[in-house]
């Protein structure tokens, strides 16, 4: 970026560098004063890890920079005598972390942080070089658009791509707007380097090294002399991750990280890192962004108020706020709501998230750095919901065989078996400090039960309520005394005070969600809004104002579950909504992307029509909003909507014949399976269900409607409508069953392995089913002529299978991989793609580029509403 002469300061006595800067900077004088503004920020910076810049000017159209006087040399000199020791590593790395967090708390992103950018003193000290040259982190979105101006030659035109190939992040890679968490992406290829003596991404060009960095993990480091401790190459990992909001959200963070580890390792930082650490550590209880231990002392504060001796006056504890991101190897849902379960005691976290296709309970303690799966060898119920122990010993959660729980204090601790049964459909529970735990198995035409949380006999605790047409509860919490207990009643949606000594229930609060107490106030969602309403827990009854606590929280219009949960002292958990957008796309067999057809939308399931002109698929103007049918005209690109009801609507599936298509309301707990004519718009009701019924395909012979209702597979009669048979009932969860094009085979997938997995039965049987997939796989399609089964896996991958009867068994291949899928959370319930007759184009929905939320926990949720509400009263 220009020549550097070492030079004497006159004035102050002291040798500086200067850099002069080649002078096409210059030449664009809007260009020149950005620059001079950001280097003043930088001056103003005074931090021992990053260089210190000292002066700014231009001589001869030529500008220059001076900064202090480095002896030493870069971190690229010494990496190219190989490696450095594990400990030197992580010495320098935390320093490196310190300086970027000093830099990005001023809104300071470097955007081109390398081995040749990081410098070492003889002292062992280590500077960030050329933050000068960083573009300033602009707050508007005219401004963000500045971020793709260059820094690297030989270009000098906007539009280039900032950084240096090798280091950077993907969304620096596409030209995308790039924050803070692109430089913990270089962080991370930096210190990989550093312990490998590799470069993370490396090809022999820079599009390979661009493609690397788009689309493959870092190798393994060789093996080495000293080892590399595995929590060290998590963090490494972490920071690499592809998806920002999965990397470390700060540098703080980071740093934090890597001076626990060298603490834990034995090793002994330098004295000014640890004098680093504590200010560093108030900075970030301040902002509600780290997770560390001075973070767990907070969680136990948040059952405390603090009491000012003076005034005599109760002042609430600080409100914390800081997110968690999918664990690593993860992602979580876009399309099923993701709810965050704290612990009575606040200190952790429970929630779910997939690993190899497979639904996995994951606890992260505030005071740690990573979330670990517990109970791994169980698979909990997709949608089923955690509950905990009033000590927070333990967290209980659903399988298909019934409810358990596990000691989240041991290691690898075995699950317990509290009450065998079948369970499915968003089972709920709620654990009482005597012990008692009520429970629903099913949101689907129930009433609630109880049982003792170490096993015994089941007895009723709710009756459901003819007059006000109740058809099932949803169990939510205990209240504080341990005897009331609030559940929500469907359909309508409204959060009731039920009692375990048999008082009459009372009706609290109709809203579009749950209800639940926390810190005297009951939390409920309006208009996709989180709030909060004073609570009488004696009288039960709401008291005062409802205020917001939280905006577009991730709410499901079908059933009213939302994506939050809290705790009885203060925690409050949350999912936020994600507004991520779609566009079809076809695709060939190797992947290649062919053409995209119509607009961008939010798009959800859709099926292809018989002749592959047309796309039935859900469509909503607004994220979280009433989802109607589409019909989208694949030649013409146009779409245009074919149900207009005030309820969303699901899974549209067409006829053979390509008249009609079918498809699913849900509210509140009643499922209904319509029918319509797509010509005349005819609309006719197939059938009513209390105990969960979706549809999902449609026979050959225009004879029957298969439908779900998760632990069975049942058959809709068109010739008699109010017949349904049951087709295949186990305990494990089923979904996604497709007749084969003759009609005499169903495709579907079933939970039957312990993941989600393919298999094949005879229609209308008996016969035995034959399993498809071999490491796990759902959403099966068939070719028209019966021969292929394509289905998808968990990451994503679209695989096939060739098919062939033996006698009168179906026979099929060992699955072959064809191409990995844009499609960006993989849910093998839903549909995410079609197949032509054919099976040589596939119509996916290809993502637009918004991130996923992360998890948001917010400690001293309620800080300061007591005073608003006291002021109110005034």
């Amino acid at each position: 970026m220009g020549a550097v002469y070492r030079a004497r300061d006159p004035r102050l006595g002291r040798d500086v560098a200067i850099k002069v800067l080649p002078a096409a900077f210059s030449s664009d004088r809007d260009r020149l004063q950005r620059f001079e503004q950001e280097a003043r920020t930088v001056a103003a910076l005074s931090h021992p890890n990053i260089v210190a810049l000292f002066d700014i000017g231009e001589f001869d159209g030529a500008p220059f920079i001076v900064s202090e006087l480095l002896e030493g040399e870069t971190l690229r000199a010494r990496l190219d005598d190989g490696s450095l020791s594990v400990r030197k590593a992580i010495d320098s790395a935390v320093q490196i972390a310190h300086g970027l967090s000093a830099a990005h708390d001023k809104g300071i992103v470097h955007r081109d942080l390398k081995p040749e950018n990081i410098f070492v003193t003889g002292g062992g000290r280590v500077k960030i070089l050329d933050f000068g040259l960083a573009k300033l982190t602009e707050k508007d979105a005219v401004a963000a658009g500045l971020t793709t101006l260059p820094t690297t030659p030989p270009a000098t035109q906007p539009g280039t791509v900032l950084g240096t190939a090798g280091y950077m992040a993907p969304e620096q890679v596409r030209g995308l707007v790039a924050d803070h968490r692109a430089d913990i992406f270089s962080f991370g290829a930096v210190l990989y380097e550093m312990l490998s003596g590799c470069r993370a991404f490396k090809g022999d060009t820079a599009m390979d090294t661009i493609t690397a960095i788009l689309k493959e993990e870092p190798p393994d480091p060789p093996a080495a002399e000293s080892p590399i401790p595995p929590a060290l190459m998590r963090i490494v990992h972490r920071c690499l991750e592809k998806n920002p909001v999965a990397r470390f959200q700060t540098a703080t963070d980071l740093a934090f990280a890597l001076e626990g580890l060298s603490i834990r390792s034995g090793s002994e930082p330098a004295m000014t890192n640890v004098a680093v650490a504590s200010p560093m550590r108030r900075r970030a209880i301040r902002e509600g962004l780290a997770w560390g231990l001075a973070l767990a002392g907070i969680a136990s504060a948040a059952f405390l108020a603090w009491r000012n001796p003076r005034a005599g006056a109760i002042m609430d504890p600080p409100r914390v706020q800081f997110t968690i991101p999918p664990p690593s190897r993860t992602t979580f849902s876009i399309a099923n709501t993701v709810t965050p379960f704290p612990s009575p005691d606040g200190r952790m976290v429970a929630f779910m998230a997939p690993v190899n296709g497979a639904n996995t309970l994951w606890l992260r303690p505030f005071d740690s750095p990573e979330s670990r799966p517990i109970a791994s060898t169980e698979r909990p119920l997709p949608g089923g919901s955690l509950f905990w122990s009033p000590d927070s010993r333990y967290v209980g959660f659903f399988t298909a065989m019934g409810m358990k729980k596990v000691d989240v204090s041991q290691v690898a601790a075995p699950a317990q078996t509290i009450w065998a049964g079948e369970a499915f459909n968003g089972p709920t529970a709620a654990w009482g400090r005597d012990g008692t735990i009520v429970f629903a198995e099913t949101t689907s035409g129930r009433s609630l039960s109880r049982v003792s949380a170490n096993g015994g006999p089941v007895a009723p605790a709710t009756t459901l309520d003819a007059s006000r047409n109740e058809t099932s509860h949803r169990v939510l919490q205990f209240l504080p005394d341990g005897r009331h207990f609030l559940y929500q009643s469907l359909p309508g949606g409204a959060t009731v005070a039920g009692s375990l000594d048999g008082e009459p229930p009372k009706e609290i609060v109709v809203a579009e969600s749950k209800g639940l107490y926390s810190a005297g106030h009951l939390l409920f969602i309006r208009q996709a809004t989180l709030m909060a309403q004073p609570f009488d827990v004696g009288r039960l009854e709401l008291t005062g104002d409802a205020v917001a606590v939280a905006n577009g929280i991730q709410t499901s219009s079908t059933n009213g579950v939302a994506a939050f949960a809290v705790s009885e002292g203060g925690v409050l958990a949350y999912r936020a909504d994600v507004s991520r957008s779609f566009r079809f796309a076809w695709f060939d067999r190797a992947g290649r992307r062919i053409a995209q057809v119509g607009e961008e939308a939010l798009w959800g399931q859709f099926s292809l029509s018989p002749d592959g002109r047309f796309v039935a698929a859900q469509r909503s103007e607004s994220f979280g909003g009433n989802r109607d049918i589409w019909l989208l005209d694949i030649a013409r690109g146009v779409s245009s909507r074919l149900t207009t009801d005030p309820v969303s609507e699901g899974d549209p599936i067409w006829s053979p014949d390509g008249r009609f298509v079918a498809f699913t309301i849900a509210a509140r707990g009643v499922e209904s399976i319509y029918r319509k004519d797509v010509a005349s718009g005819e609309e006719t009701v197939l059938m009513d269900s209390k105990t969960g019924a979706f549809s999902e395909d449609w026979s050959p012979d225009n004879r029957w409607l298969a439908y779900g209702t998760r632990s069975m597979l049942r058959m809709l009669s068109f010739a008699d409508p109010q017949r349904s048979l049951t087709w295949l009932d186990d305990r494990f969860l089923k979904d996604e069953p497709h007749f084969s094009p003759d009609g005499r085979w169903i495709a579907f997938e079933s939970t039957e392995s312990g993941q989600y997995d393919v298999y094949i039965a005879p229609f209308p049987g008996p016969g035995q089913k034959v399993r498809v997939s071999t490491a796990g796989g759902g959403e099966p399609r068939w070719r028209r002529d019966g021969k292929e089964i394509f289905y998808l896996t968990q990451d994503g991958m679209l695989m096939s299978a060739a098919v062939s009867t033996v006698g009168s068994a179906m026979a099929p291949a060992v699955p072959q991989a064809l191409f990995k899928t844009p499609i960006a959370a993989i849910e093998l319930t839903l549909d995410q793609y079609a197949v032509t007759g054919d099976g040589q184009r596939f119509l996916i929905q290809v993502p637009s580029d918004a991130t996923e939320a992360p998890l948001t926990i917010v400690l001293n949720w309620a800080s300061g509403l007591h005073a608003s509400s006291s002021a109110r009263a005034r």
